[in-house]
């Protein structure tokens, strides 16, 4: 008679198999997802009048991915000089947006702030092109949006390619922003229109929000897998 060899198997603790589980999905979460970035460099001056005295680009806005329903803008004058100052800026958004859904908030500047205006192909730039959204600053001495001077705010309802989008009905070239520059000159007396035509983007990985929670049933699984053993 043949005796079949018995086999003894030892069973895995819940708690470890939890822990391992929990680590794969760890692993699987902490792939990176992509944040982009949008930048315009505002560097045309498209009207025919006067050019800003510094040396192009003379601003810039900056658009970024806080979540996938929200973005971070931020105006930057940094390249005007002098007396030298902005006193409207408009951007175009994509046709198909319910801009009635949208919500602007967190709004910060370290000059004065605008006040803004939004509807579809509704604000025209130097008496040309179309835009959407609309922002106005005081030209009063002292209330201006001055160079050097940056704006931020958040937008909830897009992303940012919804911005990459040109003005309508303009005859003097496509632009993606626009901005009426004032206080130009040795007299201050002079202005100009400038526009950014091309744009910049950018993607960086970040990882999900969901990863930190994983990380921590990781480390409860391996604690109380260790605390089953100990027993």
């Amino acid at each position: 008679m043949i005796r079949l060899a018995t086999k003894t198997t030892k069973r895995v603790p819940t708690a470890v198999l939890l822990s391992l589980l929990i680590t794969l999905g760890l692993l699987a979460a902490a792939l990176p997802v992509s944040a982009t970035t949008v930048t315009f460099n505002l560097d045309t001056e498209f009207s025919g009048a006067t050019s800003p005295s510094g040396v192009a680009p003379w601003a810039s806005v900056e658009i970024s991915d806080l979540t996938p329903t929200s973005v971070a803008v931020t105006f930057d004058t940094f390249g005007l000089t002098a007396s030298e100052f902005v006193s409207s800026l408009a951007l175009n958004l994509t046709p198909s947006l319910d801009l009635g859904t949208l919500v602007l908030s967190s709004f910060s500047s370290t000059s004065s702030l605008p006040t803004y205006e939004l509807q579809h192909d509704s604000y025209k730039m130097d008496g040309d092109g179309y835009y959407d959204l609309k922002f106005s600053w005081s030209t009063s001495q002292g209330s201006r949006f001055t160079a050097g001077s940056v704006f931020s705010f958040v937008i909830t309802g897009l992303q940012s390619g919804d911005f990459l989008y040109y003005d309508q009905g303009g005859s003097k070239g496509d632009y993606y922003a626009a901005a009426h520059v004032q206080g130009i000159g040795t007299s201050a007396s002079l202005s100009g229109w400038i526009g950014a035509s091309q744009y910049t983007e950018t993607s960086n990985a970040v990882p999900e929000p969901a990863t930190l929670s994983l990380l921590g049933l990781s480390l409860l699984g391996a604690t109380l897998a260790k605390k089953r053993k100990s027993a």
